[in-house]
C-alpha cells in the first residue's frame, strides 16, 4: 500500500499510471471484441463481447476443453474460463482456428 500511495501522490506519475491503465483496458476490450467476432464469423455463438474484465467463458463441453488443452495446448479452466489478456494479435488466429478445428471433431 505504501509504495503505491507514495507513487500515486506524484501528479505526473499518477497521470502516467492512469494512461497505462486505460491503454491496458482498451486493449482487453478490443481483444474481447475481435475474439468474439472471429468466433461468430465461424458460426460459434458467444457473448464474449458483452463481458468485462480479464476473463471470459467459452461455452464448450468438458471434452472439448480437455481436447483443446491436450491437442492444441490452449489452456483454460475446466468450466471454459479463458484469459482474454493472454490472447494477442500473434496468437488469436491460432486460438480461433484451434477452437473451430476442435469443435469439428465433436460434431
Amino acid at each position: 500500500d505504501f509504495i503505491m500511495e507514495k507513487y500515486l501522490s506524484n501528479n505526473d506519475k499518477q497521470k502516467d499510471f492512469k494512461t497505462k491503465i486505460n491503454a491496458m483496458a482498451s486493449r482487453i476490450n478490443q481483444t474481447r471484441l475481435e475474439f468474439s467476432l472471429a468466433l461468430r464469423s465461424n458460426n460459434i455463438s458467444n457473448n464474449i463481447h458483452e463481458g468485462k474484465g480479464m476473463f471470459s467463458l467459452l461455452s464448450l463441453s468438458k471434452e472439448e476443453i480437455e481436447s483443446l488443452q491436450k491437442n492444441y495446448h490452449i489452456y483454460l479452466l475446466p468450466n471454459g474460463r479463458i484469459n482474454i489478456c493472454g490472447i494477442t494479435d500473434n496468437n488469436m488466429s491460432y486460438i480461433v482456428k484451434s477452437i473451430i478445428d476442435n469443435r469439428k471433431s465433436f460434431i
